[in-house]
């Protein structure tokens, strides 16, 4: 039948992204190398994720059980709600992530000696949910679609612009202090900023394209009401919401070095196999200037500054 075409495949790609979700939380939260106040936002951004994924579950339900989404049923209006809700909570808490970035590339010796901070980061993590609350009530419930909207992707565009030239700027200064600072704090702090960066840019635009498609298959279906079947266009709707949430995760730990072997190492635990092949890079120096592994010009400073460092131990 037309509904079963329609709920099967959408209940497949819940449950997987529901694992993906799942296996990224695992992969995230004893993951050391990342500071940790950059780990409670990504872990938030997790958890936003998750709930746009349980509003689409929801729904699936209400499509499965009576063949249609009943639009005023208290349930279907709680899913909606609990998609707006996780949908801005993703996008207010990237912007903040990529500030935080910024910050701790501006003050690399202070933020790098700091422990993770957690009265401001979950007050902002507090605020960041709260916003998401307001979010969904001013879209569902007082009906300011549109206006809500383009807010939301004027923010997502935002942090695209400022998470490339975060990017940009770490990766410049930590080549500048390759053979200027001695301090491996610092640098390493640097190397950081730029690997985070680094896998959201990606992340921001694949978010941007997806949400733009659906927003806009949204509004052609309010145009075109008696064309396109509600089940079909919300069904769509909430597959490429939920197609992205999976995309979040896949992306985040392919392009985060450290996270991408974190991942393996996980998977081989899990599963007693060798996962390296689909988390293999074509080309392995796409930031040349800080490999972890490759970078002949690095390791020599590494023991230069050693040298240096026992010179100026004191003899006995």
């Amino acid at each position: 039948s037309f509904t079963a075409t329609l709920v099967i495949p959408q209940f497949f790609l819940v449950f997987t992204a529901l694992a993906i979700l799942c296996f990224t939380t695992c992969v995230i939260r004893p993951f050391e190398l990342i500071h940790g106040n950059c780990k409670i936002l990504l872990n938030l951004i997790n958890f936003a994720q998750i709930c746009v994924v349980l509003s689409h579950f929801g729904k699936l339900f209400d499509l499965a059980l009576t063949g249609d989404f009943s639009q005023e049923h208290p349930w279907y209006i709680f899913t909606q709600l609990l998609h707006e809700f996780g949908y801005f909570l993703c996008s207010s808490t990237e912007f903040i992530v990529v500030i935080e970035r910024a910050v701790a590339c501006r003050l690399l010796r202070r933020y790098d000696q700091s422990p993770t901070n957690y009265p401001v980061f979950l007050s902002l993590s507090s605020v960041s949910c709260i916003s998401a609350f307001i979010f969904s009530y001013l879209v569902h419930i007082r009906q300011y679609k549109l206006g809500c909207t383009i807010f939301a992707e004027s923010m997502d565009l935002l942090t695209l612009l400022l998470a490339t030239l975060c990017h940009c700027y770490s990766r410049r200064r930590y080549q500048h202090m390759l053979f200027h600072s001695t301090n491996l704090g610092s640098r390493y702090q640097l190397r950081e900023v730029a690997e985070i960066t680094r896998a959201l840019i990606p992340i921001s635009i694949v978010s941007v394209i997806i949400k733009l498609g659906a927003s806009t298959m949204v509004w052609l279906r309010i145009i075109y009401r008696e064309e396109v079947p509600y089940a079909m266009m919300m069904s769509l709707y909430q597959s490429l919401h939920t197609l992205n949430a999976m995309l979040w995760c896949v992306l985040l730990l392919f392009r985060h070095r450290g996270l991408r072997q974190k991942s393996i190492d996980t998977l081989r635990r899990i599963t007693f196999c060798q996962w390296d092949w689909i988390f293999a890079e074509g080309s392995p120096r796409n930031i040349p200037d800080i490999d972890y592994s490759t970078n002949n010009e690095l390791t020599q400073a590494h023991f230069d500054l050693l040298s240096a460092s026992w010179q100026n131990f004191p003899k006995t």
